[in-house]
């Protein structure tokens, strides 16, 4: 038996579990919304999505320079190497 594929395997089983209830659900709710549109209760149109912003994206650009990760005890310690790689390059692009 594979150890590592036991949460795929409950994942499953719960899903297996909540699925239809939930199919059943949704397919009650727009066929009492089809009802009311043809009694001209309601408009032919389902209501919109709630807007949510996202958090602008994490930079995973690490701004420190070698001068810093050399200095900091921390890293030092843990037995970082740090590599003069020279000046910073930039690529001119002509247009």
């Amino acid at each position: 038996m594979l150890w590592e594929v036991r949460g795929l395997d409950e994942f499953i089983t719960i899903s297996r579990a909540q699925v239809p209830p939930a199919v059943d659900l949704v397919s009650k709710m727009l066929r009492a919304h089809a009802d009311a549109v043809i009694a001209g209760t309601a408009p032919a149109t389902l209501p919109s999505p709630e807007k949510v912003t996202a958090p602008p994206p994490k930079s995973q650009r690490s701004t420190s320079t070698a001068a810093d990760i050399a200095s900091d005890p921390v890293l030092a310690e843990a037995n970082f190497t740090v590599v003069d790689r020279g000046p910073a390059r930039v690529l001119k692009v002509h247009s």
